[in-house]
Order: C-alpha cells, then sequence, then structure tokens
C-alpha cells in the first residue's frame, strides 16, 4: 500500500515546488511535461540533477526525512510511493436490493373474472435508480408473467382456471440485485352446481335445467342454451324448463350435442362460461298421429256434445292438439266454433282461420286421449270435425271426420 502523504507535503506538490535548504526546484513527480499535458498524470522521466547538498542543514534534512521525501538510501522517493490523483474517488459497488410493495383488489375470484394488481411510485424504488430504471416483474402463480411498463400502476389479469394462486413481484436495479415481494395469494373458483333432467332428448322435446348452490352477492345469470338463445336470469337458485329445435332466427333444426352453458355476475363482473351440460338431441322425422272417434249413434246431434279422438308421437311427444269444428246448417249458412265457445258465422277461409283455427281452440289431451266440448247450437245439417296436432320437433298432423246431422 502506498504511505499516506501528510496535508502540508500535499499542498507542496500541488504547488509545484519543494523547499529544502533554503532552495527552491521543482518536484521530480509532479513537474509538468514539455508542451503541457495532464498535471495529474503520472511521468516517467528522470528528475533533475540534484542540488549540491553539502553544507546543508541537518535541521532541513531531517524536516525533509520526516515528511517522507526521503527513502531509506537518503534519496528521493519513487513513484511506488506517490499517492493516487487529486480528487479521484475510487467507485462504491452497489449492492443494495430496491425494496417494494403491491396491492390487489381481491384474493377471492370466481373462474375467468380479473384481479387488479396496484402500484403507485410510493410503494416501491431503490437507493441509487431511478423508478423508471427499476425493472417490475409479475409472477401471476399460473405460469405466466408480466413485466410492468415504467411507470405503470396497476395490470389487469384474468385467471381461466380454478386454484390457489401465489402473486409475487421481482424488482431488479440496473446492478442486478434482486427483491421478490412476499406472495399474496388469489383463490379461484367455479360457483354454483348445475345439472340437466335429461342427457338424451329429441328435437323440440322439454327437459329441465337445475341451477343450485348459487353464491351470494350474485347480481344476475346468463343461460346460453346452446342453439343460440341467451336467456336472462336473475342471481338465485333456479330451474328452467326448455327445449332445443331451431338455431335462432334460421329454419334449421339442431341435432347432435349440444352443450349448455351459465354465466354468473357478481360485484367484480362476470365470470366465463361455465359448462352445465352437454345433451344429445337426437332427430325426430315422424309425423304424429290424431283421430277422430265416429259416435255410435254419429247422425244425432246430442252425439256431438263432446268431440273425442287418439293422439300419439313416437319422437319428441305431442305438443298440442287443435281442433276446428265447423256446422252447416240445411240452408248452406257456414258457423266455426271460437275459443270463446261461441258460434261464428263466416263465409271466407280467411275469416275462418281468423275467428276459429290457428290454435285457438285447444284440446284437453290426457293419456293418449284427446277432448273437446260442444255448446249448444248445432242444428240438423252437418258437423265437420278437424283436429290438428304439432309434436315438438314441429311434425304436424291433421285429419278431419264429417257427419250428417238428422236428429235431436
Amino acid at each position: 500500500m502506498k504511505p499516506r502523504l501528510s496535508r502540508p507535503l500535499v499542498t507542496a506538490i500541488v504547488s509545484g515546488a519543494l523547499v529544502a535548504g533554503g532552495s527552491v526546484y521543482a518536484s521530480p513527480v509532479m513537474a509538468a511535461p514539455a508542451g503541457g499535458g495532464d498535471s495529474n498524470s503520472y511521468r516517467t522521466a528522470a528528475p533533475a540533477e540534484a542540488p549540491d547538498t553539502t553544507g546543508t542543514s541537518a535541521s532541513s534534512a531531517s524536516s525533509a526525512e520526516a515528511a517522507g521525501t526521503v527513502g531509506s538510501t537518503g534519496s528521493v522517493g519513487s513513484l511506488a510511493d506517490e499517492p493516487a490523483p487529486v480528487g479521484t474517488t475510487p467507485a462504491t459497488p452497489d449492492t443494495v436490493k430496491p425494496a417494494g410493495a403491491f396491492r390487489l383488489n381481491t384474493g377471492a375470484l370466481w373462474i375467468g373474472q380479473k384481479v387488479v394488481f396496484g402500484q403507485n411510485p410510493n410503494e416501491y424504488g431503490d437507493n441509487v435508480d431511478a423508478d423508471a430504471s427499476i425493472t417490475r416483474k409479475i409472477s401471476w402463480g399460473d405460469g405466466t408473467t408480466t413485466t410492468l411498463a415504467a411507470g405503470a400502476t396497476s395490470f389487469t389479469k384474468q385467471y381461466t382456471k380454478a386454484g390457489r394462486f401465489n402473486v409475487t413481484e421481482t424488482l431488479t436495479d440496473r446492478s442486478g440485485n434482486s427483491f421478490t415481494t412476499a406472495a399474496k395469494a388469489v383463490s379461484v373458483t367455479v360457483p354454483g352446481k348445475y345439472s340437466l333432467s335429461k342427457y338424451t332428448v329429441y328435437q323440440g322435446a322439454l327437459f329441465n335445467v337445475k341451477l343450485s348452490s348459487i353464491p351470494a352477492g350474485t347480481t344476475k345469470m346468463k343461460l346460453d342454451w346452446g342453439d343460440g338463445w341467451v336467456q336472462d336470469l336473475s342471481g338465485k337458485n333456479q330451474t328452467q324448463r326448455g327445449l332445443i329445435l331451431y338455431r335462432k332466427n334460421t329454419n334449421s333444426k339442431i341435432s347432435g350435442k349440444v352443450t349448455l352453458k351459465v354465466q354468473l355476475f357478481n360485484k367484480y363482473g362476470a365470470t366465463s362460461w361455465i359448462n352445465v351440460g352437454t345433451t344429445n338431441v337426437l332427430k325426430d322425422s315422424w309425423k304424429p298421429k290424431v283421430t277422430v272417434t265416429k259416435p255410435k249413434k254419429a247422425n244425432r246431434i246430442s252425439s256431438w256434445k263432446t268431440v273425442k279422438g287418439t293422439v300419439s308421437d313416437k319422437g319428441s311427444g305431442v305438443r298440442f292438439v287443435g281442433v276446428t269444428v265447423v256446422r252447416i246448417t240445411t240452408s248452406g249458412k257456414y258457423y266455426c266454433l271460437t275459443p270463446k265457445k261461441k258460434w261464428k258465422r263466416y263465409t271466407t277461409e280467411a275469416q275462418l282461420l281468423k275467428h276459429c283455427a290457428n290454435g285457438k281452440n285447444v284440446a284437453k289431451v290426457s293419456k293418449g286421449k284427446w277432448s273437446l266440448k260442444v255448446p249448444a247450437g248445432v242444428t240438423k245439417g252437418k258437423i265437420v270435425v278437424l283436429p290438428w296436432v304439432y309434436d315438438y320437433a314441429n311434425n304436424y298432423k291433421d285429419t278431419y271426420r264429417e257427419a250428417k246431422l238428422t236428429r235431436k
């Protein structure tokens, strides 16, 4: 290690002169080279010829030796004994880690919802580097990471699977010093329980969708039937009854596997779509069957107080049976039975359809049989009974029976 120089000697060196024996001479170490140059540069030129020291007082020599300018042999000190250049400070390595903390808006979410990471400038920093020079990397606990942009104060993350995820942040300064925060846990769950009453149905056949264990705080739900129709529901336990037949806004019937889904909402927003169940929709190409029962005494008016028949369907089932009843007087006037069980005279087919058809007269159906009561007003002449039926797959069938009425 180089010897430390006393302040008086350093001052003398800076002034460029040494006093020895009453004479002034240039410092051999710090003398400026010819042509100028950096006065702080170390040079290796030979020193100037030493002056005659004969008669030099002992006190002067002792002063020089005490000041450290004379070596062990009495000569001027070598370059190895010189101090570092004036004003130079050795670099101190940066070994201090940055520090920081962050916030999450919640630690409990439903699948598909988003957690918000928050960190203001006063929540992280470094002893040397500016905030913009600190690398901030978030590990979300699900195998994904996000490096925040300089100055960013928040970031939104969506979890697409259920589980418990530990969120951490690693801060790294320019010197490579890193600090990882303590983890904050985020629990992601799938809310509710769901089931179907049938997992195989014919086109248009009715089945139930059960939504249970709906968590408190649910504000609303949406039920996607898988055919393009989405139903808005309240946020509570319930059972919905429905069918799958046509693709929304088309005449295309659906067949094959169809998955129903539900979406829940609370103060943190919407979940992703959650599978309720998958049902296999079978194609129904069978038309239903319908008949009109002929009374034993078909020519009597009293035999037609109630019209009856049978109905059946091989596939999705009977949806409804409509019955059009027409009576014709002996004078040739036409009347049809309205849904209000009144006889309405008509003269055109359009009037018949308007007042008495188009599904307005629906028969009662029980165990494969249908029936419809006919009010008073039937007279001698003719009666026509025309039942028509749709199954749930929208397959249609009709038939009719007429009888001449000659007796009461």
